[in-house]
């Protein structure tokens, strides 16, 4: 039990078998990353995450974080494991050869990121977190700072954080007060943030912290943020960073799960200020933060389809040992009993069509990145603009309800910490929260994704929808019922984007019904996906292959008949919504 099977089978078929990994292969920078290259880049890192980084999960939040004299202790074990990933270039997979990693696919760095979540998601918070860095100030801070810290985090030899929240300023940054004074060729900041993940840590040589701050006689509101990068540690007059900067962690949150990610509140400044680097320009902090909090957006809705995937293998596992009921006179396992079979079957359903999902946006990055046609750039670019909010809104919604039947198919050992599932209901708690609640995704998916391009990236995907649906005709009749599912669920969508449309001037309107509209998007593109991986799975032809091919047909068919139902309901949500926000506060 809590063991963990790094699921290779299935993230090698969704690179390659439902994405077209050839397709990848073609673009300049991975034309040398051949199949059986990221194949053993795969099956080594999951060897390697299951066997290093998984013990340490259940040992990592039994034990807990320690806080002494403004400095965080993490768990036995945590900062061994991390040199090792260091030392190993693993932390640096996914990043272009020119910033100093290795030029592997967004797809496969991906890959590695589910099974390190998977195996230990406190853990895997922190080289996460990177990413978006390294991509907000490669693009955006001037050559004197990027070619500082971009090395270092690429390799993983320091780590970031994202320092947005203060307690009067949580998804309102407009009222953000802390303050950068310029000072030579830096600048002097004070305030407080709070809830920042891996705010201090004692597992990388160097933190460098994010912050969204505001310069003397700025503009009011958001027009008005700057982004600065603090590190933990400044230069010596050797170039060693040694020298403390004048950044304190006061406190570190008490949280429902993830007790093995320390949660901080920094001070900036308590004595003469925290050293800051402008990166950018003045005023448009903001906007470079997006950049990190997108990619962060995505990895988050992949933190979903890791904890349904852990929480999944257990109560397989669990499922087919424990002995309860006969059948026909003979004692039988609890994976023959019909509704655990359900449950088994829902998480199975569910975490394959999120991971589907969230995989295509990586895929798309790089052809929005890379390909040497603009147009094809642009509509990739689209399509991960439009997808991300989805991937994080409705994964992380359908995670929940997903990894507590990991609870209820272990009866009432689920709920012992023993067992170590509970574990992932309450790690599971935050997802839906962090780098912007759901609500925020399903605004953005509605305001920003649909209506302020009218709705053009929107049909270009129902567009690539109903051309897989063309295809379905000929391909059998269990092909053909799914594509019917499909079909009958796309109409459900079209609808409820016309009643979209049809009150898109009335923002309390918009605001009742986006939740609604957001599963509703997601359970109707993930059938597709399944769809997808049905008909690529029929190519699979081999004697070796074949249980694969049936075990994802039925998946899918079970998807679209007990999860895609729901598009229904929430089409009937969406008309309903001007019933939403009409009440008096009192009458609440």
């Amino acid at each position: 039990m809590n063991e963990y099977t790094p699921p290779l089978e299935d993230i090698k078929f969704v690179i390659d078998g439902l994405h077209d990994y050839s397709a990848i292969t073609e673009l300049p920078p991975f034309q040398e990353y051949s199949k059986d290259i990221v194949d053993a880049v795969l099956e080594e890192g999951g060897r390697m995450l299951s066997q290093v980084l998984a013990p340490l999960n259940r040992a990592g939040d039994i034990e807990g974080l320690r806080l002494k004299e403004s400095s965080v202790t993490m768990p036995k074990g945590f900062s061994e494991a991390y040199s090792q990933l260091v030392e190993g270039g693993w932390l640096s997979v996914g990043f272009p050869t020119e910033l100093g990693g290795q030029g592997f696919p967004t797809a496969v760095a991906l890959g590695l990121t589910e099974m390190m979540q998977s195996a230990n998601l406190a853990f895997s918070m922190c080289p996460t977190l990177s990413v978006g860095a390294v991509h907000t100030l490669h693009k955006f801070a001037h050559e004197a700072i990027s070619s500082v810290y971009v090395p270092k985090l690429v390799s993983g030899e320091w780590t970031a954080t994202m320092a947005l929240t203060e307690p009067q300023a949580g998804s309102d940054l407009s009222l953000i007060k802390t303050k950068a004074v310029r000072k030579n060729d830096h600048y002097l900041l004070k305030g407080q943030k709070i809830f920042i993940s891996f705010g201090d840590h004692d597992m990388a040589e160097n933190i460098a912290h994010l912050v969204l701050a505001r310069l003397d006689g700025a503009p009011e509101g958001v027009k008005g943020i700057s982004l600065f990068v603090v590190p933990k540690y400044l230069p010596s007059p050797e170039g060693e960073y040694k020298v403390l900067n004048d950044v304190k962690v006061i406190s570190i949150e008490h949280k429902l799960g993830l007790h093995a990610s320390p949660t901080c509140t920094l001070n900036f400044g308590d004595e003469d200020g925290a050293v800051g680097y402008l990166v950018g320009e003045e005023n448009k902090g903001l906007a470079y933060m997006f950049t990190m909090m997108n990619h962060a957006r995505l990895q988050v809705g992949l933190q979903g389809v890791a904890l349904t995937e852990r929480a999944y293998q257990d109560a397989l596992n669990y499922a087919k040992e424990r002995i309860q009921g006969n059948r026909e006179g003979r004692a039988v396992a609890i994976a023959e009993h019909p509704d655990v079979q359900r449950m088994l079957r829902l998480m199975k359903s569910g975490k394959d069509a999120m991971r589907a999902m969230a995989y295509s946006v990586g895929v798309s990055m790089d052809l929005a990145d890379h390909s040497e046609d603009e147009s094809t750039r642009h509509l990739h670019q689209v399509r991960v603009d439009l997808l991300t909010p989805v991937v994080k809104g409705w994964s992380t919604e359908l995670t929940q309800e997903l990894v507590r039947l990991s609870v209820q198919i272990h009866g009432g050992l689920g709920f012992v910490e023993e067992t170590g599932v509970a574990q992932y209901v309450r790690d599971a708690g935050i997802i839906t929260i962090y780098e912007g609640t759901t609500a925020i995704q399903a605004m953005d998916l509605l305001q920003r994704k649909l209506l302020r391009d009218e709705g053009t990236a929107y049909r270009t995907l129902v567009s690539d929808i109903e051309q897989s649906l063309n295809k379905c005709r000929d391909r059998g009749e269990e092909i053909t019922v799914l594509a019917n599912r499909v079909t009958e669920s796309l109409t459900c969508l079209k609808q409820a984007v016309d009643h979209v449309f049809s009150v898109a001037d009335d923002g309390n309107r918009l605001e009742a019904i986006a939740y609604d509209f957001m599963m509703l998007f997601g359970y109707v593109t993930g059938a597709w996906y399944l769809l997808q991986s049905a008909l690529a799975a029929q190519k699979l032809t081999s004697d070796q292959q074949r249980p694969f091919c049936r075990t994802t047909l039925n998946t899918a068919k079970f998807y679209m008949s007990f999860l895609l139902p729901r598009s229904s309901a929430h089409l009937q949500a969406v008309l309903a919504g001007s019933a939403v926000g009409t009440l008096e506060v009192d009458q609440l």
